[in-house]
């Protein structure tokens, strides 16, 4: 959280350029960057949503949002879910985006593959997909992800920090590059 943190600052700077040139003369933007530095992840998200003019990826947002619930039950509370946690739900639920291994038989029907190594049949194929997960802590349960949860949750915010680019991009009119796809 804290690196992404950092780079939202960087997407904060680059936003205040943009917004600075459609404000009139007089407009502070070390002012207006000094405040942005000061918010928490979610005023920031917000800023930078005000700054390009649209809300960015708002499923990944959410999803953010709601891995910045547990970073900070982490680390005010040890991790312990407490109904401060909930934000409207019957507990603290968090979500991300991961990728599930499929095999696809001959006919078109597609079975999650949950154990390596997979032998496939002539004519079978192995694929790849994004699908969102959730894991939700009770009153009173201390906060855990696994390896793997934790990838998924990097893999979420990379995700929305691409799309945090690709607006930039859009909004200043530069081209996309051969990475970017």
């Amino acid at each position: 959280m804290e690196v992404y943190n950092a780079f939202l600052e960087k997407v904060g700077e680059i936003t205040l350029l943009v917004e600075h040139q459609r404000q009139p003369i007089g407009y502070d933007s070390e002012e207006v960057a000094r405040k942005f530095n000061d918010m928490g992840l979610l005023g920031k998200l917000d800023r930078i949503d005000t700054g390009l003019e649209q809300i960015i990826s708002p499923e990944l947002r959410k999803m953010i949002e709601s891995v910045n619930h547990a970073r900070n039950c982490m680390e005010h509370r040890r991790g312990i879910v407490q109904e401060r946690d909930f934000h409207g739900n019957e507990a603290l639920v968090v979500s991300w985006r991961g990728t599930n291994v499929f095999r696809r038989s001959t006919t078109g029907v597609e079975t999650t593959i949950e154990t390596l190594p997979v032998v496939l049949e002539p004519g079978e194929a192995l694929g790849i997909k994004m699908v969102n997960r959730e894991k939700q802590f009770q009153l009173g349960e201390t906060i855990s992800f696994s390896p793997v949860d934790a990838s998924e949750i990097g893999l979420t915010f990379f995700l929305h920090s691409h799309d945090i680019v690709k607006a930039i991009r859009e909004n200043i009119g530069t081209p996309k590059s051969d990475v970017e796809g």
